[in-house]
C-alpha cells in the first residue's frame, strides 16, 4: 500500500474506483435499455442478469489493472514524496512546468541540464586547483630540505677535504717517528714503576 502523505487523496481506493464505475455502468445501461422497452419492462431478470455477466468480469479486469498500476507506480510516488520532504529550496521556487511550445521547452530542458553540468564542471575545477596547490607547497618544501641538504654535504666535503691536506702536508716519516714514540712511551708506563718513597742508594762503582 501507498504510504500516507499530503499526495495520496489523488489516487481514490480501489473500492471506491469499483463502486462509481459500478454505479456508472449501472446508469448507462438502463439508459441503453430504454431504447428496448419491451425488454426492459418484461424481462428485468434477463436484463440485470445481462448486466450482471457483462459488469463482473469488466469490474474484475478494472481491479487487476488497477493494482498493477499501483504497484507499479507505489515506489516511484514514494520516492517522489521523500524528495519532497527533504526539500531545501525555497517554497516560493516555482518549479519548472512544460509551456506546450516544443521548441522552448527543449531550450529550457536544455538550459537546466547544461547548468547542472556547469556546476559540476566548476567544482572539478576547483578541486583541481586546490590538490595543484597542495603539490606545489610540497614541491616548495622539498626544494627547500634539498637546499639544506646539499649545504650540509658542502660544509663536510670542505671539512674533508681540509683534512685531507693536512694530513698531505705532513711528512711520512715524522708520523712514523711519532707513532713509534707513543708506542715505546705505552710500554714503558706499563713496564716500568718507580718507588719514590724509598729511593734506593747507588752503589759505587
Amino acid at each position: 500500500m501507498l504510504k500516507t502523505n499530503q499526495y495520496s487523496n489523488t489516487i481514490p481506493p480501489i473500492p471506491n474506483i469499483c463502486e462509481i464505475f459500478s454505479n456508472c455502468n449501472s446508469y448507462c445501461f438502463a439508459n441503453n435499455a430504454k431504447c428496448f422497452p419491451s425488454l426492459a419492462s418484461h424481462q428485468e431478470g434477463s436484463l440485470e442478469g445481462i448486466r450482471t455477466t457483462v459488469l463482473k468480469p469488466l469490474i474484475g479486469a478494472l481491479v487487476h489493472d488497477v493494482s498493477s498500476l499501483v504497484e507499479e507506480i507505489e515506489d516511484p510516488l514514494n520516492n517522489l514524496s521523500l524528495l519532497i520532504k527533504n526539500n531545501t529550496n525555497s517554497k516560493d521556487l516555482v518549479a519548472w512546468r512544460p509551456t506546450g511550445i516544443p521548441e522552448q521547452d527543449i531550450i529550457d530542458h536544455d538550459v537546466k541540464v547544461l547548468k547542472s553540468q556547469k556546476k559540476i564542471l566548476e567544482e572539478a575545477i576547483t578541486s583541481s586547483r586546490n590538490k595543484r596547490i597542495k603539490l606545489f607547497e610540497r614541491v616548495k618544501s622539498g626544494r627547500a630540505k634539498c637546499a639544506e641538504n646539499q649545504e650540509k654535504i658542502s660544509k663536510f666535503a670542505n671539512i674533508l677535504n681540509e683534512t685531507i691536506d693536512t694530513c698531505s702536508s705532513i711528512p711520512t716519516e715524522s708520523i712514523e717517528h711519532h707513532i713509534v714514540e707513543n708506542l715505546f712511551f705505552e710500554d714503558l708506563d706499563q713496564n716500568t714503576s718507580f718507588d719514590v718513597s724509598q729511593p734506593k742508594r747507588m752503589k759505587a762503582s
